[in-house]
């Protein structure tokens, strides 16, 4: 009987397990990168790899951060009306895009180097700063597309040009030899990009349309929508990259090299647990737009449900092979073992909470999730560099993972005090 009933609810929700596995195949393919970049090079090349690709992509969530769940919610306009969006309105989308990350570029360049300064001008390659320019600019165009196909039920390809395609494309030049040192990798990992941004950029207009008919998204709405919730995208994502910064900052490239292998074996259960969520996101916006909150407060609920479901089993997994799979990398990078246990905690509680910051952002509470994001943020820079001091890789990751739950746990009050919406039940009472 349990059996069955878990056999139908994993039959339900076949569309968000398929894109997870996407997502999660995305995730290995990276790691696969790491494990190469690691056994060939050391902890030390991991740290320059990863100051120079997570650089560019904090710098594209900059560029597009808020927009990209914005173009989700609004273009999911089509699919709630059963008609196609105005081809006209994408294509102001990705050119709005291409100039705001042309502006960050155009930036970069000239204060190149102090930029090279920061990053560690030794430590990085002498091209680190065009090849964080390409990178960035393929990666503005690869959230871009991604969002647009999740918001036409794409979810599965979403995943694909987002996540897959980069690390494939650089994981099959990597296996074929062409190329050996790390500047090389670092344009292999742009060129793969710019090959991802033209795929689902191209895709993304197949299902619009020029007539009369279609649907027309204002950019007035669409700005509401996302200016709010780019403070969060930042705020999220800088988390991740001042993490990176600050075990760098402490313990110097070898400590960033241990953080980032730790930090990307763990990473995998944020990804997995965000994919998860993100294939709600056109759902729960599409019952947002029909005025649903019982239905919205459902998808939520079924979201929590699925992840722990998921979550915890493969948490239990990771941990228990935690030193043969950091061994993989080098030798050398068993010694991350506590460093990654403490961030599989962290991410365990946060996905146990549901998408409660989603949640809040759909109802139209973005200021509130804005607020929410920029006060624990302002924590993790005061409290993120004293447990460096103190505690070393471990206590940044401790103070990170404590504060993304606290995020959480803080939008699921929030979400309920005023919407009504119980995440980790999927129930709904309206308010009085």
């Amino acid at each position: 009987m349990y059996l069955k009933r878990l056999s139908a609810g994993l039959l339900r929700h076949s569309k968000a397990l398929t894109g997870l596995a996407a997502r999660a195949g995305g995730v290995a393919l990276g790691f696969i990168v790491t494990v190469i970049i690691g056994r060939w090079y050391g902890p030390a090349a991991n740290g320059q790899y990863a100051l120079v690709t997570q650089t560019a992509m904090f710098l594209s969530v900059m560029a597009v951060g808020g927009l990209d769940l914005a173009v989700t919610r609004e273009f999911s306009r089509g699919a709630a009306s059963g008609l196609r969006v105005q081809r006209q309105s994408l294509a102001l989308v990705y050119l709005q895009a291409f100039l705001i990350a042309a502006a960050i570029s155009g930036a970069l360049f000239l204060a190149g180097n102090s930029l090279l300064d920061q990053l560690g001008r030794q430590a990085v390659p002498q091209t680190a700063l065009a090849t964080l320019v390409a990178i960035l600019m393929a990666r503005t165009f690869t959230r871009i597309a991604a969002a647009v196909l999740r918001s036409q039920r794409r979810y599965i390809f979403a995943q694909v040009v987002e996540v897959i395609l980069i690390p494939a494309f650089t994981l099959l030049v990597l296996a074929a030899g062409i190329v050996r040192t790390l500047p090389e990798i670092l344009w292999m990992t742009a060129a793969a990009g710019l090959v991802a941004a033209l795929t689902g950029a191209a895709t993304s207009f197949g299902n619009t349309s020029s007539d009369q008919s279609a649907v027309r998204i204002p950019m007035k709405t669409l700005w509401a929508t996302a200016l709010p919730l780019w403070g969060v995208a930042i705020a999220q994502n800088f988390a991740e990259w001042f993490g990176l910064a600050t075990a760098g900052a402490a313990t110097g490239l070898y400590g960033a090299g241990l953080y980032r292998v730790a930090s990307q074996v763990s990473s995998v259960l944020g990804i997995v647990t965000l994919g998860l969520f993100g294939t709600f996101v056109a759902q729960m916006s599409e019952a947002h737009h029909n005025h649903d909150r019982q239905r919205i407060a459902q998808l939520a609920g079924a979201a929590t449900r699925l992840s722990v479901v998921i979550i915890i089993p493969f948490a239990a997994a990771l941990a228990a092979a935690a030193g043969p799979l950091l061994s993989l990398v080098g030798a050398e990078f068993v010694a991350a073992r506590p460093l990654l246990l403490v961030l599989i905690i962290g991410q365990v509680v946060y996905a146990a909470t549901g998408p409660s910051g989603l949640v809040l952002a759909i109802t139209g509470h973005a200021r509130i999730n804005l607020a929410i994001t920029i006060s624990t943020t302002m924590a993790m820079l005061g409290l993120a560099p004293l447990a460096a001091r103190e505690f070393g890789v471990i206590g940044v990751a401790t103070t990170l993972s404590a504060l993304l739950v606290v995020r959480n746990i803080a939008s699921l009050y929030a979400v309920r005090h005023l919407e009504g919406i119980m995440v980790l039940t999927g129930r709904y009472a309206a308010l009085q």
